[in-house]
């Protein structure tokens, strides 16, 4: 009986250990870009370094941007989200369109900023990826 019961707890602290023992494979996460010092999602930046954004940035120096969907928020008159206008650019460089929007932010309530459809050439120049966006509030 002592025999089964060593057998018994011997094989439980086996598995025990190989379980916690594996490491689950850490998947990467999808790379952002930065928009005006905010890196990540819910950053918040104010109308003051807006005005010092001129370019649409990645974590990685070998890529470029092909292009992306700029994204700005004005107030809505009533209820509700509030009005969503979007701008597509080109490259890296914001286009005249976006620079005046950053310019007049405050005065015409601009309350979010968001990034999306991020297409990026891949290290070889040719090829395509999709990037994540970004996602950031506006505040004083």
């Amino acid at each position: 009986m002592k025999k089964l019961i060593f057998t018994a707890i011997l094989f439980t602290i086996l598995n025990t250990n190989l379980s916690f023992g594996q490491e689950k494979a850490k998947e990467l996460p999808v790379p952002n870009v930065t928009l005006c010092g905010a890196t990540k999602d819910n950053d918040m930046v104010k109308y003051a370094d807006l005005l010092k954004c001129d370019e649409l940035m990645l974590p990685y120096k070998q890529l470029k941007i092909k292009s992306f969907t700029f994204v700005y928020a004005l107030p809505a008159d009533g209820k509700g989200d509030g009005i969503f206008i979007d701008i597509p650019n080109t490259g890296s460089k914001f286009n005249n369109q976006i620079l005046d929007v950053l310019k007049n932010a405050e005065a015409k309530k601009v309350y979010r900023l968001l990034i999306e459809n991020v297409i990026v050439y891949d290290t070889d120049g040719t090829s395509e990826r999709k990037f994540t966006g970004i996602n950031i509030k506006v505040q004083k």
